[in-house]
């Protein structure tokens, strides 16, 4: 069983947060949107900004891969990677839009 370290006040893992300390975190409507996309079985295609965490951003909670945000300029290596990420949702979409 996974089990998410807390960062709250009074427990052994509280992370103090500031200006030199920020915290990220994603909004509601990040799980809510990714929540009935997922109930309702369809691709999902997860991209999340270093320091982002929590519901659907954690690794492991669902079976969707949650990839690292792309940096604007990268590798013609990297970049392929990322068409083939892009190439392998879209197959997915196609697939569920054309078995309805």
């Amino acid at each position: 069983m996974l089990r998410k370290e807390s960062k709250k006040r009074g427990n052994d893992n509280e992370k103090q947060i500031g200006p030199s300390n920020p915290i990220i975190i994603p909004t509601p409507w990040n799980h809510l949107e990714a929540g009935i996309l997922f109930g309702l079985k369809l691709p999902l295609l997860i991209f999340k900004e270093d320091g982002v965490e929590g519901g659907v951003f954690d690794y492991g909670i669902t079976d969707v891969f949650v990839h690292e945000m792309p940096p604007a300029k990268q590798s013609k290596d990297k970049y392929e990677e990322l068409k083939q990420i892009f190439l392998k949702w879209q197959g997915e979409v196609n697939r569920v839009y054309y078995e309805c």
